[in-house]
């Protein structure tokens, strides 16, 4: 889908050239564009002033011959970046001019002249009328056309950048002239069908994808260069989700939208393809511009058009023609680059789709914890508000119920996509260079050579396998297990970075790869588990980590929980005690490593449940477990938090709190627990003597010296002792389950 479009006309007084791609169709085309003729012998008296404008004089009479009309001094090549705008002169005389100039100039076919004469005057229109008096002109120009329909014809491809900065200008509804600027962009909107419509539709055709290709949703209408494509090597990087957005730009998508659909209507070729690849390769980088730049209404709305456009494009069952597979495959790429486009937005997981969360809902119901706005939402970048409120969550899922319809209609089913997820390929390839127009030599001519997007292919799969399960639809066709399948997913599509709906998508699939044959509460199994162990190790790291670092928090516990099942359904218990010991040890994370001991716990009580049903003996309800991680539980902080200075030693002692206070946590329970306090021995003098030496008295002394720093008068540090304030709560529920523990140690021992 790498191509793009140029526009051509031919020249004055020369036949239609072929457009040289060997297709056929009912409109006469050129293939290069023109070089602009400076005027001369126009019959018009065109003065040149002192100054660098242009002017037209108010009066102007039309020779009778060409040869008696002086010659005026030359005009530039009409480029609008450059033409001078001539002072106003009245629309009566600017009309008089038109008139004469298109009654002249089509004796010679001579229309490209009449085009730049035209946006001479419709610039000074547009800059210098006021609201009626372009009216005016604009209706002089509806009657022009209907009386020169050959010329119209012909300039139809230049008129429409010309009248699309008049129809797309927004409305000042509260302005006196309002009815005048309603009625402006009425007649220019009539205008611009008249060239959809009556223009050569291959000409028209580029004019058009070449500007929606083009458009910058970013710019000011003043920034906009109304005719020319300069943002085309434009690095779609430099896009920032906070820029301020034209509102004259989303006028303009809309109408080129509505352009776009008249005229590929009237398109006749023997190889469609070769047009629609140029028509999805233009709506593709809208989309793609739009995703990066528009608040997500206005974004839902932009792209609920273009996928019905292309929903129009969808060639029938019955057709069987050999240019079908083409433009079939050319739809399912453009589906998938759209929904990358649109599921990976910059902005704090905007149109995450929640696919995990909602599968988690419907096979662990109990768990459901109800939220409300204040404890879940995100800061939309435009100021809207919560970005899951229910109006953009309604938006977002219209725009993907499209998208699917879509693709159901061109065939893409769950295990075609299954299957280009598992054989994606991130290397990178060699740069494609983009055709400049239409069935050029690099243009696709087979199915084969058209690329899916891999990350759109994952979250396609994702919508339809979630579509699929929540409606209790059978899903056994698709046969996939955690390993090696799901990891092969994991090592390609989770590199460091990655963020969203990727992750939501993984998690998704994975939780129900292992859920998705419950009965009586059995999870299934892993698949063929890899006999190395760092390979196992390496798959629960990756969601390890993550889920100590996502910004959502239902998407971190859901990965959590994820990684966490998947060690859990290990049959080797000295493979979970080794991730556990290692976690404990390397990992950076405090939040991480605070869920493993969280995880510990869990092993712990499931050996405790097994053994009173009659399981074999585990060594998570052994002595052997604290023996092992004794170290890894219980580190003396002496070092890092008295010793230091007090600011760094809080600093230190913040960051390992939920690790502390889980530790904590975990060995009351031993102590509490008759059952467990057996079973691992905590009672062992020597061994409780250690840990109150090298850890319980360290923290206790620590928080001592912390909460004097919050409540001493002669702290210099006030930043500090503002932190420390911020965070009593959370020192004095440390400092209180410490001294239960002491307590029920006391109380265990004796």
């Amino acid at each position: 889908m790498q191509l793009s479009s140029g526009a051509a006309r031919p020249g004055p007084g020369q036949a239609s050239l072929k457009w040289g791609w060997g297709t056929e169709a009912n409109d006469d085309t050129a293939s290069n564009p023109p070089t602009r003729p400076k005027l001369t012998n126009l019959g018009l008296s065109i003065a040149q002033p002192p100054s660098r404008h242009l002017t037209v004089p108010t009066t102007s009479k039309r020779s009778d011959t060409m040869s008696a009309a002086p010659k005026p001094p030359p005009l530039p090549t009409r480029t609008p970046s450059t033409l001078s705008i001539p002072p106003a002169i009245p629309v009566e005389q600017a009309l008089e001019n038109l008139n004469a100039a298109a009654e002249e100039l089509s004796q010679t076919q001579d229309h490209v002249t009449f085009s730049t004469i035209l946006d001479l005057h419709t610039s000074t229109a547009y800059n210098r009328y006021s609201f009626a008096d372009q009216n005016k002109l604009l209706q002089g120009l509806e009657v022009l056309f209907e009386k020169n329909s050959e010329l119209a014809s012909d300039i139809a491809w230049d008129a429409i950048p010309i009248l699309l900065k008049f129809a797309a200008r927004p409305v000042g509804r509260d302005s006196s002239d309002a009815e005048d600027q309603k009625a402006v962009v009425v007649r220019a909107d009539l205008l611009l069908d008249q060239c959809a419509n009556n223009g050569n539709s291959k000409e028209v055709f580029l004019v058009v994808t070449g500007k929606i290709k083009n458009l910058d949703f970013r710019k000011m209408p003043e920034e906009e260069d109304s005719d020319s494509e300069d943002n085309e090597d434009e690095d779609d990087e430099d896009f920032t989700p906070k820029q301020k957005v034209s509102p004259t730009a989303l006028s303009t998508a809309k109408i080129l939208l509505r352009l776009l659909v008249q005229v590929q209507k009237r398109l006749r070729m023997k190889t469609p393809s070769k047009f629609f690849a140029t028509s999805l390769m233009s709506l593709l980088s809208m989309v793609t511009k739009a995703s990066k730049s528009l608040p997500l209404t206005p974004l839902c709305d932009i792209l609920d058009q273009i996928i019905e456009f292309v929903v129009s494009l969808a060639p029938t069952k019955s057709d069987t023609d050999v240019d079908v597979p083409i433009q079939v495959k050319l739809i399912q790429a453009f589906i998938t680059h759209g929904v990358e486009a649109f599921l990976t937005l910059p902005r704090d997981n905007a149109t995450m789709m929640e696919w995990a969360s909602a599968w988690d809902k419907k096979v662990r119901p109990e768990k459901v914890v109800p939220r409300t706005v204040a404890s879940h939402a995100h800061t939309h970048p435009h100021g809207k508000g919560p970005t899951d409120s229910t109006q953009d969550k309604l938006a977002i899922g219209q725009v993907m119920v499209a998208f699917l319809s879509l693709s159901d209609s061109v065939g893409m089913n769950i295990e075609n996509l299954l299957q280009t997820c598992l054989d994606a390929n991130f290397e990178p390839e060699d740069e494609c260079v983009e055709p400049e127009e239409p069935g050029s030599p690099t243009a696709p001519t087979s199915a084969e050579e058209i690329p899916l997007s891999y990350v759109g292919s994952l979250l396609l799969l994702a919508a339809k396998l979630n579509r699929k399960v929540l409606k209790g639809e059978d899903s056994n066709s698709l046969n996939i297990k955690i390993f090696p399948e799901h990891a092969n997913l994991t090592s390609k599509y989770l590199p460091e970075g990655v963020e969203g709906s990727v992750i939501d998508a993984l998690v998704f699939i994975g939780s129900w790869i292992i859920r998705q044959s419950n009965k009586d509460g059995e999870l299934s199994q892993l698949g063929n588990i890899p006999s190395d162990d760092d390979k196992f190790f390496l798959y629960i790291q990756k969601y390890s980590a993550l889920s100590a670092t996502l910004s959502e928090p239902d998407l971190r516990g859901l990965t959590y929980l994820h990684a966490t099942t998947i060690l859990h359904l290990n049959p080797r218990e000295d493979l979970r005690l080794g991730f556990i010991k290692d976690t404990l040890e390397h990992c950076p994370f405090e939040a991480l490593k605070a869920a493993i001991i969280g995880y510990l716990k869990d092993e712990i009580l499931a050996a405790q449940k097994g053994k009173a049903s009659g399981a074999k003996e585990s060594i998570f309800l052994s002595p052997l477990i604290l023996d092992t991680l004794i170290l890894n539980l219980f580190p003396d902080y002496e070092e890092e938090f008295l010793k230091r200075g007090i600011r760094d030693g809080w600093v230190r002692f913040n960051e390992a709190y939920s690790t502390i206070s889980a530790t904590a946590n975990l060995y009351y329970l031993v102590w509490a627990n008759d059952d467990l306090r057996n079973h691992l021995s905590v009672t062992r003098p020597d061994w409780s003597a250690e840990i109150q030496r090298r850890w319980i008295e360290v923290i206790k002394k620590s928080l001592t010296t912390f909460k004097n720093v919050g409540t001493g008068d002669g702290v210099a540090d006030a930043d500090l002792k503002k932190e420390i304030q911020d965070a009593n709560v959370d020192l004095e529920m440390l400092s209180y389950l410490l001294d239960r523990l002491d307590e029920i140690r006391q109380q265990k021992s004796s």
